[in-house]
């Protein structure tokens, strides 16, 4: 069940990020036509496409920089879980350590026990 609750959230982020190329592709579609049909001319025409193209890219700078904050703040959950499961698993080997201890006592004591009770 988790592994396909995971498979469907990997589907999602691919159909979200290709919804999103899609529109980006739209987007840039209509503004290069609204740039060749207007009446600017050629210098401003490069401008207008050079500033298209900085924010384009510093988008893909930012979208970038958000999915590397995303992996380390999972690293760290990785992390941190990893230090619960052992502090939990110590714990458990501690107890379970007591338990054969106590067993072992409770073996000597036994036979102490049927020892001194064959003596009398």
């Amino acid at each position: 069940l988790i592994g396909t609750g995971n498979k469907l959230i990997g589907q999602l982020r691919t159909l979200r990020k290709r919804h999103r190329q899609a529109e980006e592709a739209e987007t840039a579609k209509k503004v290069r036509k609204m740039l060749w049909k207007s009446n600017l001319d050629k210098e401003e025409r490069r401008e207008t496409a050079a500033v298209m193209l900085q924010g384009t890219y510093r988008g893909h700078q930012s979208r970038q920089a958000y999915k590397a904050m995303l992996n380390v703040r999972a690293k760290k959950r990785e992390a941190a879980a990893a230090k619960i499961q052992s502090v939990l698993r110590e714990k458990a080997a501690r107890a379970r350590v007591n338990v054969l201890r106590k067993k072992q006592e409770l073996r000597s004591l036994q036979m102490q026990q049927y020892g001194a009770s064959r003596i009398r």
